[in-house]
């Protein structure tokens, strides 16, 4: 019976990782059983193979004795940790500088890149006159903006607020991943629930990773075509001319008012 392609990779894996281990073992001046280092194999094939090489790595340079699994799985966790934590710090900069550069609000308090100077513009007739020339988050960073509170709490961020901020965000950061791999709605809410919130009485598509990609077109700035977002109003020049003139009146009233 042929194997599988993903069999041969796991096979290909622990023998990696065996020889890795044999490698340690005979550093120190010690020499495992085979048994041995198939079972250590095995408690390791979970790890990532660039986190394991490095742990690997400072095993032999750090430690005056073989290393056990716990010892490598603590090495190799502590390497990804650090990784992980300054990807998050990193994300964090650069979501305040997208903030404070892009991120606008219309008439209505709504908060987002599409709003602001950098943002799609359009005519009177719902046409667009200039596309939108912000650069697009990655999908992780657009997520957990909107599972924080949405980009007007990263606009409108006080110093008072900044450290719960920032502790929301990394929280959300680091279960994105976890969040993602959630693929059966069915764990979440009760079948007739999800078909009633996706508004489609057949068989549930694309589960929990579809529902966040289409709420997360509220942060990405993704606009709607120009049919979608207005319909097409024909209006005469004495309109144009009769609301220009109430525009100048109010403005005139407002001046003379802080005048006084």
């Amino acid at each position: 019976m042929q194997r599988s392609t993903q069999e041969i990779a796991r096979a290909e894996r622990l023998g990696w990782i065996i020889d890795q281990l044999l490698l340690a073992a005979v550093a120190k001046g010690q020499v495992f059983m085979p048994e041995r280092l198939r079972a250590n194999a095995e408690d390791l094939v979970d790890i990532p193979q660039e986190a394991l090489a490095a742990a690997f790595t400072r095993a032999r340079r750090e430690l005056d004795y073989p290393p056990g699994v716990s010892e490598i799985r603590r090495l190799a966790m502590a390497d990804e940790g650090s990784k992980l934590d300054a990807e998050m710090r990193s994300s964090w900069d650069l979501t305040i500088r997208f903030a404070e550069k892009y991120v606008g609000n219309d008439v209505h308090g709504n908060y987002g890149p599409e709003h602001g100077w950098y943002g799609a513009q359009y005519d009177r007739e719902g046409n667009v006159k200039r596309p939108a020339t912000y650069p697009q988050l990655e999908q992780r960073v657009l997520d957990v903006v909107r599972r924080t509170g949405g980009w007007k709490q990263y606009k409108c961020m006080t110093e008072d607020d900044q450290p719960f901020q920032q502790k929301r965000f990394f929280e959300e950061y680091r279960a994105w991943a976890a969040v993602e791999h959630v693929v059966d709605p069915s764990q979440l809410l009760p079948m007739p629930a999800v078909r009633q919130l996706l508004g489609n009485e057949g068989e549930v598509r694309g589960g929990v990773g579809q529902l966040t990609r289409s709420k997360s077109l509220e942060v990405s700035g993704q606009q709607p075509t120009s049919k979608q977002r207005l319909p097409k109003v024909e209006r005469s020049n004495e309109w144009y001319a009769e609301r220009r003139a109430k525009l100048k009146q109010m403005a005139d009233e407002l001046l003379a008012k802080r005048s006084k």
